[in-house]
């Protein structure tokens, strides 16, 4: 999440908190397509081609020494 373009963040977990960010969200505009293009960061694809490549980068490094 990315404060104040795809959500907002509470300070506590307390019912006043979340409250207050309640508030602040409902006088705030956000754009879909910001939202949907950072949440394709965590698509299960993504996410398993960037595992698979951070584990062979890994992998390299160690088989050379």
């Amino acid at each position: 999440m990315i404060e104040g373009k795809t959500g907002l963040f509470f300070d506590a977990p307390t019912a006043n908190a979340l409250i207050s960010a309640i508030k602040k969200f409902n006088f705030m505009v956000f754009d879909k397509n910001d939202i949907r293009r950072h949440a394709q960061q965590y698509d299960k694809t993504i996410f398993q081609q960037k595992i698979k490549e951070f584990i062979d980068k890994k992998y390299q490094l160690w088989a050379k020494q």
